[in-house]
């Protein structure tokens, strides 16, 4: 009698049901749990420090420290190895789950400053999941399992930023927002307390004696770095030229959409959650295109069409629907370039130090998320258009890195 299955479709969705009940289900229902929040305060966010008096220098520098603390993700990665994956995600997400009554309670811009930045912590936990989905999935599933992390969390942003465009219409940007935090703060508490009660540790915790120090860390790191492919280090330059301009965009589209084509807060959060839906629509499409043709040369036409849509946003900043469209297309692709550069991330790095690669890769586009907040902000009030025309200036030098990548055919690439 033959071993296999009869049905192998109903086998095969026992199996993925079965993941599912454990820490992949749980750690996607808590990323979900988590992505109603932030649907809610993300689409806006500018807009609401804008009005809590910070300039757009201070936006950029507020959302700068934000990214530097995201860098704490290398550290990360040392820690759950040191105390427990389980420990520091619970640990991380109570911190984030405190942080939320700053928000609400925000007399001024520097209240969200301090509460970014303790918001932020949560990412440190960044490496520690990723660690608890990989242990916790089969090879043979992982595709799948990782796309369902993605895209299920990612739905829910479109209809709460719908909602979002609602509460603001009738309370304001300030108070809308506000709003938008306390149910944040609900859905972080009800996030860390299924961390703490339903996720199970994938890693036993080594001695302290065997611990290396977080020194070897670095160590480790460098030594990735010096024997990774000349393909990712090309790439690493390339995520630093062409991250500003992503900080940029999706920084200060808010502002120039409110001040200078004249859209309402709560036209502003429908053109995001538009973008979205159209994002993940887009991206399952470009998943496949992703998988059939070689994946550098896709960048271009999107890289193109940004900045074409970027040169006619300016150009037209004052045609209502023009400029409707075109931030609604310049945001979409945006969403859609940075998927791509995951994939891309993963094929340009071996299994045996991928992760500390990705990790360096995390820096680096952080680094330059810093750098476009920044620089955006003070060139954002020397005049609305010029840091944009800095993105497009960004997105011509990104192309010139790309062309020196050569990307190999799918047989050499790195697994």
């Amino acid at each position: 009698m033959s071993d296999s299955p009869s049905n192998p479709a109903g086998e095969e969705i026992k199996t993925l049901a079965r993941i599912m009940k454990g820490n992949v289900g749980i750690i996607i229902l808590t990323w979900t749990v988590l992505h109603i929040g932030s649907g809610l305060t993300f689409p806006l966010f500018p807009r609401f420090l804008e009005e809590l008096g910070a300039s757009p220098s201070m936006i950029g520098i507020v959302n700068a420290i934000g990214y530097l603390v995201i860098t704490l993700q290398l550290i990360g990665g040392y820690l759950a190895d040191r105390y427990g994956r389980k420990r520091l995600i619970v640990v991380t997400s109570f911190v984030m789950t405190a942080s939320m009554p700053i928000f609400i309670c925000a007399k001024d811009w520097t209240w969200v400053f301090v509460g970014l930045i303790l918001t932020n912590v949560a990412a440190m936990s960044g490496p520690a999941i990723w660690a608890i989905l990989a242990d916790s999935t089969r090879y043979e599933y992982r595709g799948r399992i990782y796309s369902l992390s993605w895209i299920v969390p990612e739905i829910v942003l479109t209809p709460t930023a719908c909602l979002l465009a609602y509460i603001v219409s009738i309370y304001g940007v300030v108070n809308g927002v506000k709003i938008g935090y306390v149910v944040y703060f609900t859905m972080a508490l009800i996030s860390t307390i299924l961390k703490a009660y339903f996720l199970k540790e994938t890693h036993e915790v080594r001695p302290h004696a065997e611990d290396p120090g977080i020194t070897s860390l670095y160590r480790d790191i460098i030594s990735a770095l010096k024997t990774s492919s000349r393909k990712f280090r090309l790439f690493l330059i390339y995520i630093l030229v062409q991250s500003p301009a992503t900080a940029v965009i999706f920084t200060y589209y808010v502002l120039y959409l409110a001040h200078i084509v004249g859209l309402s807060d709560s036209e502003i959060s429908l053109i995001f959650a538009a973008a979205n839906g159209f994002y993940l629509i887009f991206a399952l499409g470009l998943g496949l295109l992703l998988d059939r043709f070689e994946r550098v040369k896709l960048l271009y036409p999107l890289i193109i069409l940004q900045m074409i849509g970027l040169l006619v946003l300016i150009v037209y900043d004052h045609n209502f629907i023009t400029a409707l469209f075109v931030s609604f297309l310049v945001l979409s692709i945006a969403f859609v370039i940075t998927y791509a550069h995951s994939v891309l991330e993963a094929d340009f790095t071996s299994k045996e130090t991928r992760g500390r690669l990705l990790g360096v890769a995390t820096v680096v586009r952080s680094f330059g998320f810093i750098l476009g907040s920044i620089v955006g902000g003070v060139l954002y009030e020397l005049s609305a258009t010029v840091p944009f025309v800095m993105c497009i200036t960004l997105y011509l030098a990104s192309l010139f890195v790309l062309t020196l990548i050569y990307y190999p055919q799918r047989s050499q690439i790195l697994t």
